[in-house]
């Protein structure tokens, strides 16, 4: 009758249970958390994701500007002509009528120096090739 009296045995398998409960829980919050915080804080990730997204266009500013300075320092003509200042293109919703701008059924690429991002890149520019 000893064996029903101690009960250490089933104590340790009840708290381990509990713990791991607890712990299950608390790595649910703290990933639903990352996951919430990395989703509102990744607008750009999801515009490469999602075709439909209009480009933001202050950030295609920065990034023709510095893809311009980039560009400046290339030696070659044929790297300046092939450089992400030339070949990068924005789409953006200018009428905010909720679709990409398009030309017929194809969406309308602009391109750095286009408005209205209208960032111009001496010395670069004149070598892009859809300049």
């Amino acid at each position: 009758m000893k064996l029903f009296n101690d009960k250490k045995g089933a104590e340790l398998s009840i708290n381990v249970i509990i713990i791991v409960i607890l712990a299950i829980l608390v790595l649910v919050i703290v990933g639903f958390f990352f996951i919430n915080q990395f989703s509102e804080g990744s607008g750009t990730l999801s515009n490469i994701f999602d075709s439909n997204v209009p480009d933001d266009k202050d950030l295609a500013i920065r990034t023709c500007e510095s893809n311009c300075n980039i560009a400046q320092n290339l030696a070659s003509e044929s790297s300046k002509r092939s450089s992400p200042y030339c070949s990068k293109t924005w789409n953006f919703d200018l009428d905010n009528d909720g679709r990409l701008d398009a030309d017929g059924d194809e969406l309308r690429d602009f391109n750095c120096w286009d408005f209205p991002i209208s960032t111009s890149c001496p010395d670069v520019q004149a070598l892009c090739p859809d300049f």
